[in-house]
């Protein structure tokens, strides 16, 4: 079926509701059998007549305004049923492809959400997936991202967030390298200050690790500096892997590869650093993107299988924790 099809207004509508989904005028473009500049064309002549900017458009691709998100609700539904009609059952067929745009902190997003994110993208072909690997904070409506994953907490801007596990972290050190460490004798937190540490920047910058003994919870509070600060765990560990260095309070989920084949160990086995939050953030002024509550069901359901993330606060249930945030 080609745009050619659709008469009017319903052809301009499908075309914005393609571009949303899509999150590409040029994608929808091919998608409807079109040139570009006729997609182009229809989405400024639906606008003019909605009298309301409704597709922010960039060399990144196409998200809707707030305006935008409004008539893609009242539209989408009517849209897809016409066009699922002249289209036919075809499960391969373009019209059933949903845009999702996610960003994920560069370490854990590469290492551990990334993969569960294909999981859930082979169970849903529906979706077409883009994810980005950043570092810092960054407002989540930019380049029209649908949901982040941050560490800590997200305070820089208005959005609804929910904590969706909190890492464990470990000491860590190839045996190999320092072999003083590992004589049999456990050692006490302190004679770590008699090695060169490698630590997450953001977490040195108060220069306290703090650490809780498993025996009985208590808490020490152990002032350090480390001698370079990184702000990618995968790079402390990496650093660790080639030199007689430790590396603090990375992710033991992280460093589950390396410590399985005895190129890392925990420094402190007796010992636990302050778990890593992650939390989902995603915008506050649009609708949640219909597949974010069971992607994030998913993604916490295959952290808690591991065995090496705490899920104290989370909700039972993303769907009905965002249905409660808009509210």
């Amino acid at each position: 079926m080609t745009s050619e099809n659709l008469t009017g207004t319903l052809r301009e509508k499908a075309v914005f509701v393609k571009a949303v989904e899509f999150g590409s005028l040029v994608k929808t473009a091919r998608a409807l059998g079109m040139e570009d500049s006729a997609a182009a064309k229809a989405i400024n002549t639906l606008e003019a007549r909605e009298k309301r900017k409704l597709l922010i458009r960039d060399p990144k691709g196409s998200r809707p305004t707030a305006e935008g998100w409004k008539a893609f609700n009242l539209w989408r539904g009517p849209i897809a049923e016409l066009l699922g009609a002249m289209k036919g059952d075809d499960d391969a067929s373009p019209w059933r492809t949903w845009q999702l745009n996610l960003a994920f902190p560069s370490t854990s997003g590469a290492a551990v959400l990334t993969p569960l994110v294909a999981e859930f993208a082979l169970e849903h072909p529906e979706y077409d997936i883009s994810i980005e690997l950043t570092h810092g904070s960054f407002h989540p409506l930019w380049n029209g991202v649908d949901l982040r994953i941050v560490h800590g907490v997200y305070t820089l801007e208005p959005c609804r967030q929910a904590q969706i596990a909190s890492l464990k972290r470990i000491v860590t050190a190839n045996p190999k390298l320092l072999p003083r460490l590992f004589s049999g004798k456990e050692i006490e937190p302190e004679e770590l200050l008699n090695e060169m540490l490698v630590g997450d920047r953001d977490m040195v910058q108060s220069g306290v690790m703090r650490l809780i003994r498993n025996s009985d919870g208590f808490e020490k509070r152990l002032r350090v500096e480390p001698r370079l600060k990184v702000r990618n765990h995968l790079a402390a560990m990496m650093t660790a892997l080639a030199n007689p260095v430790v590396a603090v309070a990375v992710p033991e989920l992280l460093a589950k590869r390396w410590i399985d084949a005895g190129d890392l160990a925990p420094v402190l086995p007796g010992w636990r650093c302050r778990p890593l939050p992650l939390r989902a953030i995603i915008p506050q002024d649009r609708p949640v993107h219909p597949a974010i509550p069971g992607l994030l069901e998913h993604i916490v359901g295959r952290l808690r299988e591991s065995g090496e993330a705490e899920d104290a606060a989370i909700p039972k249930s993303f769907a009905a924790f965002f249905e409660e945030e808009e509210k």
